[in-house]
């Protein structure tokens, strides 16, 4: 029995600490692509931001004063 037992718990560990190694590198990757996608909406925001301040300065530079601007 004990000869039978040892290969088996071996295979068993063996298959535990893939199954492990892959989680975290899926979970790895995930982490990445949801950085990434912070980033992106992080550096569309600020784009948006620039633009807008952009439009008001392009605005008040034509002599229309921001309260008009509708």
């Amino acid at each position: 029995m004990k000869k039978l037992a040892k290969p088996v718990m071996r295979g068993i560990v063996k298959t535990s600490i893939g199954i492990v190694a892959e989680v975290r590198h899926a979970a790895h990757q995930a982490g990445e692509e949801l950085q990434d996608l912070a980033a992106e909406a992080s550096a569309e925001m600020f784009a948006t931001e620039i633009k807008k301040q952009k439009t008001k300065q392009s605005t008040v530079a034509n002599g229309v004063p921001q309260a008009a601007k509708g």
